[in-house]
């Protein structure tokens, strides 16, 4: 059976996020950190254990990791604080992330050579923000499909219903 299909992931793959994600933990565990008065090292240290933590179990909403960091450091704050560090840390991520240097010239190939092309990634834990991010880097309309588990599917990678979900959304799923 010949290949008729390429999904890519999102993070890491076509958008060079990777550093954009780590920065924005530190930027918000820092304002974090001034709002409880705390050290800075300590906050940023916890939040970022609590995001290792949560994204291996599939948890990916940043208001509940800095809600687990706040627990574990035995803190409260309103929970409209909460939502504005969300917020700034998406907007620190959107404003940081590039396209790999490859990623259209890639696309494009692989549409001339008749490949259906697709975006097979996970949620960011707020629906409507991985959708976002995309959007402000690429065109949707190189991609024969974007499939957000999490969102458009009850479970995140890697469950086999995104990629079922996948193969339905290219029609190739009776040849999967």
């Amino acid at each position: 059976m010949p290949i008729q299909a390429v999904s890519f992931d999102f993070d890491g793959t076509i958008a060079n996020s990777v550093n954009a994600i780590r920065k924005a933990n530190i930027v918000i565990a820092k304002m974090l950190a001034s709002i409880l008065s705390m050290d800075e090292e300590l906050v940023v240290k916890c939040l970022e254990r609590k995001a290792k933590k949560l994204s291996l179990k599939g948890k990916y909403d940043r208001a509940l990791w800095i809600r687990e960091t706040l627990d574990y450091l035995n803190k409260k704050v309103k929970e409209t604080t909460i939502n504005l560090l969300v917020r700034k840390y998406w907007t620190y991520v959107i404003s940081h992330t590039l396209l790999y240097s490859d990623t259209e010239y890639t696309i494009a190939t692989l549409k001339k050579k008749g490949y259906l092309v697709a975006i097979l990634t996970n949620t960011d834990g707020t629906i409507g923000v991985k959708r976002k991010r995309i959007s402000k880097l690429i065109s949707k309309d190189l991609f024969d499909a974007i499939v957000i588990a999490g969102e458009d599917t009850d479970n995140p990678k890697p469950h086999p219903e995104a990629v079922s979900d996948l193969t339905i959304h290219l029609n190739t799923f009776k040849h999967f």
